[in-house]
């Protein structure tokens, strides 16, 4: 009797395996496809993501490129701006030495103009008082 429970215990046991295999094996199947699913939606917001990243950093790119010719273009205006103030000053600077030149040679006309004055002048006297002492001499 032991043996016809176990059995008939066996083959019930068996005849819920094939349902729970039957079951399961919907439950599996619908699990994968719900699996299949979320990895899908899973792969597309990876791809979402990955594009609006990309798009991102090519617009910081560009910004960045845009920003950087602007900085190019200001510090070249900047340095022409420099180069012109420089020119201007050289040019300056060469009149300024020009004008002193020409004002040192003009003092220094004056100078000989003064001394060969002076010169004369001393001359003049010294021929004068050479003239009144031989004047003086002879009158005594």
């Amino acid at each position: 009797m032991a043996t016809g429970i176990n059995s008939s215990f066996l083959s019930r046991s068996r005849l819920n395996n094939t349902t729970l295999d039957g079951t399961n094996n919907d439950r599996m199947q619908k699990l994968a496809e719900k699996l299949g699913r979320i990895t899908n939606v899973i792969q597309s917001e990876k791809s979402s993501k990955f594009d609006q990243y990309e798009q991102k950093s090519m617009n910081l790119y560009n910004s960045i490129e845009e920003t950087k010719n602007n900085n190019n273009n200001k510090f070249n205006q900047v340095k022409e701006q420099i180069l012109i103030m420089q020119k201007t000053l050289e040019e300056d600077g060469a009149k300024r030495e020009a004008a002193h030149k020409e004002f040192m040679e003009f003092m220094k006309k004056m100078e000989d103009k003064i001394f060969e004055k002076f010169d004369n002048e001393l001359n003049a006297k010294k021929k004068y008082r050479t003239n009144c002492h031989v004047l003086f001499r002879r009158k005594i």
